[in-house]
């Protein structure tokens, strides 16, 4: 029996090495700069940091509720620093001593009997001096660690079928990548870009925007998700035809140009509701893109017909907001 490409991964719920790249991080580890010396004016207490350092006497391991918790004191070579370890840590306990310098990553505590590392990390050597994605573990089953080191062993060879799929289902909603590039704002990055930025961040600058940037993708794939259930589930249904205002009357007090999209989106429902088609449609767009106007208009040209149309809002004084901007619109309904 041969092994499974995705491993133990598949217990994630992944289920081709293509998913891989599209599984994302919840969070980010910056271990870019270790603390190296632990000079408590330095630092500022209650802040995360990472530090660099060496045992400074033999660890020691006591029993609270027939549960294991094990105190070190480290040094950077002249200071101290303390920490507690909980559980089994023995071979980690072995390994530090043998160790020239570990890491370290936790929550600095100085109060007037020391300086702690509270909810402290070890951390391997070879995630220091880069910024870390931090991925879902599957509980009693796959460890966040486990997840980003399956997640690393696949990433990179994936990312160009897994950026090819997204671009597919993209363009069946953009008739062109500047349309695309429009909508994310995102002029310079490819895909393949993004997921390399998303995996493995030069900085944390960088991982916030690509991810901001798959945001709003996963925003279009899940709407291109929705559409495909709605159109498998039902045909057109007929209902009576509504008559409204023509586009050109509708817009005459837009206080500024509507764009062609726009102006598309609006005539293809404006056709739709003239021919006696029933309209079931998702309207997806990010914050200031235009999406007010655009259902305005609709609900405008089903007012002019005499029509009754309700605007569902999140709060009252939103619900406000936009019933003063339709009603100056559409003053004459």
């Amino acid at each position: 029996m041969s092994k499974h490409p995705l491993g133990n991964l598949k217990l994630a719920g992944l289920k081709a090495v293509e998913e891989v790249p599209l599984f994302m991080p919840v969070e980010y580890a910056d271990y870019r700069f270790p603390v190296t010396d632990f000079d408590i004016n330095r630092l500022m207490s209650g802040c995360d940091y990472l530090f660099e350092c060496t045992l400074a006497s033999s660890p020691e391991t006591k029993f609270s509720k027939g549960r294991p918790q094990t105190s070190f004191t480290v040094t950077d070579g002249a200071l101290l620093l303390q920490f507690v370890l909980f559980g089994d840590v023995r071979e980690q306990v072995e390994q530090l001593k043998a160790a020239e310098r570990f890491y370290v990553h936790g929550t600095l505590n100085c109060s007037g009997s020391g300086a702690y590392i509270n909810n402290a990390r070890l951390i391997e050597p070879v995630l220091v001096g880069r910024v870390n994605a931090i991925y879902p573990g599957v509980p009693g089953k796959l460890k966040p660690a486990t997840v980003g080191k399956l997640i690393s062993s696949l990433v990179v060879d994936a990312v160009p079928a897994a950026a090819e799929k997204v671009r597919k289902l993209c363009l069946k909603h953009f008739s062109n990548g500047a349309g695309l590039r429009r909508y994310l704002q995102c002029e310079r990055m490819t895909l393949e870009d993004l997921l390399y930025a998303i995996h493995f961040p030069e900085n944390i600058e960088i991982a916030h925007y690509a991810y901001s940037i798959f945001h709003k993708l996963a925003t279009l794939c899940a709407s291109d998700a929705l559409l495909a259930r709605a159109a498998a589930a039902k045909s057109i249904q007929r209902v009576k035809p509504i008559l409204g205002w023509p586009l050109e009357r509708l817009t005459k007090n837009v206080p500024f140009q509507i764009t062609k999209e726009q102006r598309d989106i609006v005539q293809r429902h404006l056709a739709a509701l003239s021919a006696g088609e029933k309209v079931n449609t998702l309207l997806v767009g990010d914050v200031g893109t235009g999406k007010t106007v655009t259902y305005g208009l609709i609900a405008g040209y089903v007012c002019s017909a005499g029509g009754r149309v309700s605007v569902l809002l999140p709060n009252g004084r939103l619900a406000e907001q936009i019933h003063r901007e339709l009603s100056g619109v559409f003053s004459g309904v």
